[in-house]
């Protein structure tokens, strides 16, 4: 936790967005965490993350 990591979004989700990272690992932003309204955000876009919390079961990484 606390590492910055460049993003891409996969998917915009209800809740959020999963996106990918470091090309091998996926994770969630909640839609609270997010600087703009989650329907500005699209496939695509790529921009800076703060990895937040790591889940151990399941394997789960939160980014703000």
């Amino acid at each position: 936790p606390g590492h910055r990591v460049n993003t891409m979004v996969l998917k915009k989700l209800k809740n959020g967005l999963l996106v990918k990272f470091l090309k091998i690992f996926y994770g969630y932003i909640f839609i609270d965490h997010l600087i703009k309204h989650i329907d500005d955000y699209k496939v695509g876009d790529k921009f800076e993350c703060r990895i937040i919390h790591l889940s151990m079961n399941p394997p789960t990484v939160f980014l703000s």
